[in-house]
């Protein structure tokens, strides 16, 4: 009968952990919320340039920003998160949808995922196979990705016309920067 009041947890095993990409501006405009400590301030690791990937648990109806308040109450461990967010996000890559002017390519995945590619060099590999070589790529918001040749004198210009047309000011806007895959397949500032 006790067993009623005790306190339920929920089992690691089935904790959903999902990538978010952020700016760095994410985390001071997380910092500078009311009543925000370091215990619940969302843990970020950088990526590349000006972005940084986060974790969020879902909930079911809603994501989770994990925290470290949030490791200890679903019980995971900060350096699985990566692991099990990219695992999270497979599916959503199968989802992919890309279309192309001839020069610059767009993608778009379900889930607010586009941007979470960048997590996975694979599948950057196999982009960079069917172009023919390396790809320059922009990152502007979370549910768009833009990318060409890096070796097409006419990507760059389109990519730059590309950010001057976009609104930074979207809730959900990423980077203004230019990436490359250096030889290790890590993103980097163009």
């Amino acid at each position: 009968m006790f067993s009623l009041f005790k306190k339920k947890t929920v089992e690691p095993a089935h904790v959903v952990v999902v990538p978010r990409i952020k700016h760095t501006r994410f985390l001071e405009a997380a910092a500078a919320l009311p009543g925000m400590v370091e215990e619940t301030a969302p843990l970020a690791e950088p990526l590349a340039g000006d972005l940084l990937v986060t974790y969020a648990v879902d909930t079911g109806p809603a994501f989770e920003m994990v925290s470290a308040a949030s490791l200890e109450k679903y019980g995971l461990e900060r350096n699985s998160l990566r692991m099990r967010a990219r695992t999270s996000a497979k599916p959503a890559l199968r989802s992919v949808n890309r279309r192309t002017d001839g020069v610059v390519h767009e993608l778009t995945a379900d889930n607010n995922m586009a941007a979470c590619t960048i997590l996975f060099a694979e599948f950057w590999d196999q982009i960079e196979r069917e172009q023919g070589g390396p790809v320059i790529a922009i990152f502007p918001h979370r549910d768009r990705v833009y990318f060409g040749r890096a070796d097409d004198a006419a990507t760059k210009p389109a990519l730059r016309k590309l950010l001057r047309e976009f609104d930074f000011d979207d809730t959900h806007a990423l980077s203004q920067l230019l990436y490359t895959r250096a030889p290790s397949r890590v993103w980097e500032e163009a």
